[in-house]
């Protein structure tokens, strides 16, 4: 049975693209984050989110879309709120520009 040989290899990573290494030296060089197998290829976790950063985000999308928010809501109701606000200002947009088009009369 012929014996296997570990280089030339290629090396895979989730965020780059495969790379062929010729020996040890260069498979070391690559670092972290690279597999023999492309199957294998395990993107980082990324930091988790602050929620202060992001009720703080949803703040600012409900102002900017006219609400008056208050800010000691919990982020889920914030959230849906907003969501809310923002289908119901869609809807409305739809409505006029059917009535723009011809399409509908204003009620």
């Amino acid at each position: 049975m012929p014996e296997f040989d570990a280089y030339p290899a290629w090396r895979y990573h989730a965020d780059q693209p495969p790379r062929m290494v010729d020996d040890e030296a260069e498979d070391a060089a690559l670092g972290a984050g690279w597999f023999d197998n492309p199957l294998l290829q395990v993107p980082e976790a990324p930091e988790p989110a602050d929620p202060a950063e992001i009720k703080a985000v949803w703040v600012e999308v409900g102002e900017l879309f006219g609400m008056q928010v208050d800010k000691r809501m919990k982020l889920a109701k914030l959230a849906d709120e907003v969501r809310a606000r923002v289908t119901e200002l869609a809807e409305e947009f739809a409505r006029l520009k059917a009535v723009a088009d011809g399409q509908a009369h204003v009620s």
